[in-house]
Order: C-alpha cells, then sequence, then structure tokens
C-alpha cells in the first residue's frame, strides 16, 4: 500500500517526500524502507531549485524571475508600438534620416518572429 500524507510532519523534518509504503506481513502493516533514485544532474537540479526557493515567501526565485521578464518584454512592445505608431503619424518623422537609422539598428537588433513562422523555428 502507499500513502501520499503531504502535511506529515516526519516528511516534513527529513526534508523527504510524503510517500509512505506499507506491506502486509503477519497481518499487519509493516513500514517498507525505500529510496529514490535519481541520477546527479536531477539532484545538482533539486538542490538548486531547493536554494532558490524561500518558503516564506509567496513567489519562488523562478517566479520572479519570469514576472520580471515578462513586464521587461511588454514595457518593450510598448515602446516599440509608441515609435511606430509615431513614424507613420509623422511625415516630418520619416524625413528624419538621422532618426530612421537609430531606428533601424534598435529594429535589426530585435529578432522577431510571427506566428507563422515561429512555429517551424522552433520545432526541433
Amino acid at each position: 500500500m502507499i500513502v501520499l500524507n503531504p502535511v506529515s510532519e516526519a516528511a516534513y523534518k527529513r526534508m523527504s517526500v510524503p510517500l509512505f509504503f506499507y506491506e502486509i506481513k503477519e497481518n499487519k502493516f509493516q513500514p517498507v524502507d525505500y529510496q529514490l533514485a535519481s541520477s546527479e544532474i536531477e539532484q545538482i537540479a533539486v538542490t538548486h531549485v531547493a536554494q532558490a526557493v524561500d518558503r516564506n515567501q509567496k513567489l519562488s526565485g523562478i517566479s520572479q524571475n519570469m514576472k520580471n521578464i515578462l513586464n521587461a518584454i511588454s514595457i518593450l512592445r510598448q515602446k516599440l508600438g509608441f515609435l511606430i505608431k509615431v513614424t507613420e503619424a509623422s511625415p516630418e518623422v520619416r524625413a528624419n534620416q538621422e532618426f530612421i537609422r537609430r531606428l533601424n539598428y534598435i529594429a535589426n537588433q530585435i529578432h522577431i518572429t510571427n506566428k507563422g513562422n515561429f512555429d517551424e523555428q522552433m520545432i526541433l
């Protein structure tokens, strides 16, 4: 029999997975000692994640990092949208060759994909 007890104090104290295995011996359930097999790479990854997560935080470090990246991308999209609108709406801006050169430099450094070619590029 396998028992999953996420509120187990014993598992919490041992910092282990809250799974408990039992077998029947002489009409009684006897606990079975077990060990999860893992590779060195998995152990390193788990250790890294465990160190990155503070139990008192509402968000993990990884989640916070992803949130920061998404916010930065959102701000970049807003600023690029503003530049596109200004360039399209103003003949004076389009006539300013220095501005257009600088805008072209910025645009060439950002890899932009659309849905059509994104799927083809990402499939290995």
